[in-house]
């Protein structure tokens, strides 16, 4: 006579007269153990069995969820749909806004299929109408300028060096453009002072504390003023054509008649 190995039924179905049976035999005393040895499926199996049917008063197997349904055509409409009107949600709001019955992979392989990628969305300060205007009149000005021009100028700027917070991402066709997002320049930050010329680099002075006229015009004796030979080591400082050309923008600091006044006679 063979016998049944119990580890050969590891994984079968245990039929329902089998059921009953370990539910009869447990009942009547006998361990998992010995229950095993009678039916030949493992004790782990016949204790489960029997726990079940101790709290279900049944040893039929509930419905499994399983795996989500694939996505039908109804479903993909609804995520297409979904993703035009909100571009910057992620996966898992798509899923709950729509209220499909989908994995992730699945819901991500729709939007693959259907040409949408996920991408990060660049930044750009804001700028107002009165700066576009100002910086297209200020380039009209000076795009005729000869090289030679250009390699006189000394550049000079204050900037905000900030921890990029976590980027926005959306989803866009394939090949779509995206558009820059704006964002303020003066959010939580240190600021730093620099200068450039074609030659060399300035070091970079960090602003600490108030940033006014009066600091400002402290930082430029201290930091620019004294070390324009260095900056441009070309330059004699005699010859009309070749002295330097101090370049800042229209910041209000940087147009006070204090800063004006300092410049016109350092000029005479």
């Amino acid at each position: 006579m063979e016998i049944e190995n119990s580890e050969d039924n590891t994984n079968k179905e245990v039929p329902l007269s089998v059921r009953w049976e370990i539910v009869h035999l447990k009942r009547q005393g006998f361990s998992g153990t010995q229950v095993s040895e009678r039916v030949f499926h493992s004790p782990s199996t016949c204790n489960s069995i029997y726990n079940k049917w101790k709290n279900t008063g049944d040893v039929v197997n509930l419905p499994r969820s399983g795996r989500p349904l694939k996505a039908t055509p109804e479903v993909q409409k609804m995520i297409i749909e979904e993703v035009k009107e909100n571009p910057t949600f992620n996966i898992d709001q798509m899923i709950e806004e729509t209220g499909t019955d989908i994995s992730n992979s699945t819901a991500r392989n729709v939007l693959k299929n259907n040409k949408y990628r996920y991408k990060t969305v660049k930044e750009k300060w804001i700028l107002t109408e009165k700066h576009r205007k100002e910086r297209v009149l200020w380039a009209k000005q000076h795009v005729s300028k000869p090289l030679e021009y250009w390699k006189r100028v000394v550049f000079t700027d204050e900037c905000r060096i900030q921890r990029n917070p976590k980027k926005q991402k959306l989803w866009a066709p394939e090949g779509m453009e995206i558009p820059a997002a704006e964002s303020d320049r003066w959010q939580g930050s240190i600021m730093v002072w620099g200068a450039l010329t074609s030659e060399k680099v300035s070091l970079l002075h960090i602003i600490d504390g108030e940033w006014k006229s009066k600091n400002y015009l402290d930082m430029l004796k201290a930091r620019l003023l004294k070390n324009l030979r260095n900056l441009h080591p070309k330059n004699t400082g005699c010859d009309e054509k070749k002295r330097l050309i101090f370049q800042q923008d229209g910041a209000s600091i940087h147009t006070t008649s204090m800063i004006m006044d300092y410049f016109q006679k350092k000029t005479k």
